[in-house]
């Protein structure tokens, strides 16, 4: 996801989440708000979780596939 994409998010309704972190991930955050790369803290979290979604979203989409597959053969046993 780009920058310019995540920044359309800005549109959408938000929600705040509270955090814990490690230290050096917090300072590592807060260069990038400082070197320019994002504008805030709160946007280099939300672009990191949208590209950690974005890299996982095939194991998660084949995750639910399977747990569809084994409700449906559940019903089909049951029926018999």
């Amino acid at each position: 996801m780009s920058f310019h994409s995540y920044r359309s998010f800005y549109n959408e309704a938000m929600t705040s989440i509270q955090v814990q972190l490690p230290d050096a991930l917090a300072d590592t955050a807060r260069r990038c708000v400082a070197e320019g790369y994002c504008k805030s803290e709160s946007e280099v979290f939300a672009l990191a979780l949208s590209e950690f979604i974005r890299h996982h979203r095939p194991d998660l989409t084949e995750q639910q596939a399977m747990e569809d597959i084994s409700w449906a053969k559940e019903l089909v046993r049951q029926s018999h």
